[in-house]
């Protein structure tokens, strides 16, 4: 979603399904589309929340977005990794601290831009799916079982043990 005064992702929609990109923050209609998109069974993500542009503040404190974009890539240098991503970042830690009192949490998530050659893919969200489907990618982003890489030759292994008990990416030692 390309806004007047900001961006943000609405993943999982059905094909040919529309929301009012048509807006601006003061016009209090930014509730009502991510609702929208929740109805649909949708993600709704803020994506690149610091960038250098009247873009993310209405998006703090993330209230309604799902998922938080805390790596986006090379659309303003070739440095794959900037300032604004850093600030992102650390919002993003600031408010995985304040929702884990409340039971909750928001997985973070690493796009590209395609403003320049090249950009495609730098970065992206690995996501471990049951299948390949909407669905199934879906409830991996929403239970946080992914990660984020630069390239796609990355990849990630992780297991937790404790007492006997074992977890791997997005699962919990309970």
């Amino acid at each position: 979603m390309t806004t007047k005064t900001g961006h943000w992702l609405a993943l999982g929609l059905n094909p040919g399904e529309v929301v009012d990109w048509n807006h601006q923050v003061r016009d209090g209609l930014v509730d009502k589309c991510l609702d929208q998109v929740h109805r649909a069974g949708g993600l709704c993500v803020a994506a690149h929340p610091h960038a250098p542009y009247p873009s993310g503040d209405f998006m703090f404190p993330f209230l309604g977005f799902d998922v938080v974009e805390v790596w986006n890539g090379l659309w303003t240098s070739d440095r794959p990794w900037n300032a604004d991503n850093e600030a992102a970042l650390a919002e993003w830690g600031r408010s995985l601290a304040a929702d884990l009192h409340t039971g909750s949490w928001r997985p973070a998530m690493g796009n590209s831009d395609t403003h320049l050659e090249g950009q495609i893919g730098i970065p992206h969200t690995v996501v471990f799916a049951e299948e390949l489907s909407a669905e199934a990618v879906l409830a991996g982003i929403r239970a946080g079982r992914s990660w984020i890489a630069e390239s796609a030759d990355v990849d990630v292994s992780f297991t937790a043990h404790a007492d006997g008990r074992v977890a791997g990416v997005g699962e919990r030692l309970v």
